[in-house]
């Protein structure tokens, strides 16, 4: 799979909230009120490099900047494609977060409406994208503006809400509830782009997703089982494809685990476990129990010259459980278990700054 970042470049405006997709082309047009931005990025942060707002955190000035949930937002970059990605196959436009309600616009098309901060949001751009000038363009809010009241009256009594603090709203929204302010904690309401956007290229086969697990746990070997999520993406022919999985501990000398399968892909969606047995394994234990051991996973796949691969990422090798045995007649437990020992469940109630 190849990937073009485009993290950099953009600009934020803001608009009222009656501006809504089908004013994009008055709003992206426009030259005026614009500030220059880097993804990741709420829209807090260029406003206060800018000067229009004071660090919200600051003694009284997160209730000046409390206007920021009344407005529309609009984020705009123009990128030109790289001439690789052009020839691939499959042409993805990835936003890993978008914290709020959004719009996503390319070229004028809209690709789509996205209400959750805890998924990300791609689309198959392979025939909207042009070489040159793409623009790219995201419609955000806060999300709050589309509750009504009447949707909030039966959680009045279970959502706790003190003077300027808090909002029941928030209990229908997909995003972070302690921006509406917790306790001592400013109410700084926001929305924003606060991951990678980048658009994604593959040809013939494609890694789309990863996951990876400890199944067990038990002497000196550990089973990890991974699922894959992969593309055909041939419409009408099925592909022989060779499958390859390694599992390596970070930093370590060890030899790595090594699965290699064929498979036999059909036209679309694949799914596919794969189960690697990892000799002593070096287990991941929580602060005071042990060391937090490390492996990197990574998979590829290869069919007819064409190879594809996810990026790699880590795991710890652990087991957990929550273990609910009697204890006697009426009482049962209620406690984790990490690697199969007990843990207490200990730490602090700290919110967000």
């Amino acid at each position: 799979m190849r990937r073009q970042n485009l993290n950099d470049g953009w600009d934020i405006r803001e608009a009222a909230l009656s501006k809504r997709a089908e004013d994009l082309q008055e709003i992206v047009e426009s030259t005026e009120g614009w500030m220059p931005a880097r993804v990741p990025t709420d829209v807090r942060i260029p406003l206060i490099e800018t000067g229009r707002i004071q660090d919200p955190v600051e003694g009284l000035a997160g209730f000046e900047s409390e206007w920021i949930e009344e407005r529309s937002w609009w984020f705009r970059k123009v990128f030109d494609v790289e001439t690789a990605l052009l020839r691939m196959d499959r042409i993805e436009l990835v936003l890993e977060s978008i914290d709020g309600a959004a719009d996503i616009f390319l070229n004028g098309r809209h690709l789509g409406r996205h209400i959750s901060a805890h998924y990300p949001f791609f689309a198959d751009v392979s025939r909207i994208v042009k070489p040159s000038a793409n623009l790219l363009a995201v419609r955000l809010t806060v999300g709050a503006e589309s509750v009504s009241r009447e949707m909030t009256v039966p959680f009045d009594r279970s959502v706790g809400k003190t003077p300027r603090r808090g909002d029941e709203r928030r209990v229908f929204l997909r995003k972070p509830q302690y921006v509406f302010g917790w306790d001592w904690g400013p109410r700084i309401a926001t929305c924003g782009l606060p991951n990678d956007v980048f658009l994604r290229g593959a040809a013939t086969v494609c890694v789309a997703d990863v996951y990876a697990r400890t199944v067990s746990i038990s002497g000196e070997r550990a089973v990890v089982r991974v699922s894959a999520e992969i593309e055909n993406l041939y419409d009408y022919a099925t592909l022989e494809a060779q499958i390859e999985l390694t599992i390596s501990r970070d930093g370590a000398d060890d030899p790595p685990t090594v699965v290699s399968t064929g498979a036999l892909l059909q036209s679309g969606v694949n799914h596919l476990d794969l189960d690697a047995a990892v000799e002593d394994p070096k287990l991941w234990w929580p602060n005071g129990m042990g060391a937090q051991h490390l492996y990197s996973i990574s998979l590829s796949v290869s069919s007819g010259g064409h190879c594809d691969s996810f990026e790699p990422f880590e795991i710890g090798i652990r087991t957990l459980e929550l273990d609910t045995s009697e204890l006697r007649e009426g009482e049962r437990l209620f406690a984790f278990k990490v690697n199969g020992r007990p843990v207490f469940c200990r730490g602090g109630n700290w919110i967000c700054a």
